[in-house]
């Protein structure tokens, strides 16, 4: 009845993504070369869309 639908801390998808460490994702970009053609979706911001 008086439920609170308030969400309280940080979303799912926020926290799951804190979880992986940047510099992971660095070495991963350098070892692949990831973001050697891209133009505007950098690696970090493909992985948090995925």
């Amino acid at each position: 009845m008086g439920e609170n639908k308030s969400f309280s801390g940080q979303p799912v998808l926020s926290q799951i993504l804190d979880v992986i460490p940047s510099a992971i994702i660095n070495a991963a970009n350098r070892k692949h070369q990831s973001n050697r053609y891209y133009k505007r979706l950098p690696l970090r911001v493909h992985l948090v869309s995925l």
